[in-house]
């Protein structure tokens, strides 16, 4: 690590404040340095203590993993006084393979019947893959199981084929979870909020 005198952190400050008009200072821009040029009048010792705090605090982004994307993980809260939560996954990958699974509870007295959805958008050809699980858990008051565990896999040549566009042009995706609802409600609210088109292809 490059070590440098409050000197160099004053003057550093001070250069800053002159092209950039931050008011912070470069002990507080450590933590919160904003995304701007390294002012030209600072020495390329300077310069190399300037970009040295930036890398340290602001790593690269990674890059998007080009054989799988995911896992996507949520969270589900029911809600509406329906007392069913717990968390579901998808991944996607190169091959057209994919994976779907999740875990619901019921920690309440009632039962009910309960459906997860997940909308996953290739931005690169607007094709949207949904995929749909529906169950049932019971309450304390009643017989049977309280959980709801499944994990699915399958594969589809579209994803294959639309591989390209995920890496290029992206991708969005979205979840969401209900109690005794009609799937098709919960498929219609995951498209749209991804930005539904004309190409739904369900997967499960």
């Amino acid at each position: 690590m490059i070590q440098v005198s409050d000197d160099v952190l004053g003057r550093a400050a001070e250069a800053e404040r002159g092209e950039a008009g931050a008011t912070s200072l470069v002990a507080h821009a450590v933590h919160s340095m904003p995304m701007v040029k390294v002012p030209s009048r600072l020495s390329t010792l300077e310069e190399a203590f300037w970009r040295e705090r930036w890398t340290e605090h602001h790593p690269p982004q990674p890059k998007p993993n080009p054989e799988v994307l995911g896992p996507f993980n949520a969270r589900i809260a029911v809600g509406n006084g329906v007392p069913v939560g717990g968390w579901t996954q998808v991944s996607l990958h190169e091959d057209g393979s994919w994976n779907f699974g999740g875990h619901l509870r019921d920690s309440g007295g009632a039962g009910c019947d309960v459906a997860v959805v997940w909308a996953v958008r290739n931005r690169g050809t607007g094709e949207v893959f949904v995929l749909t699980h529906a169950g049932s858990v019971a309450g304390s008051c009643e017989p049977g199981p309280r959980d709801d565990d499944w994990f699915d896999a399958g594969a589809s040549q579209t994803i294959a084929d639309g591989w390209a566009g995920f890496i290029a042009g992206g991708y969005s995706w979205a979840m969401r979870a209900g109690a005794n609802l009609d799937t098709g409600s919960l498929v219609s609210a995951a498209t749209t909020a991804v930005g539904a088109t004309a190409t739904v292809i369900s997967l499960r």
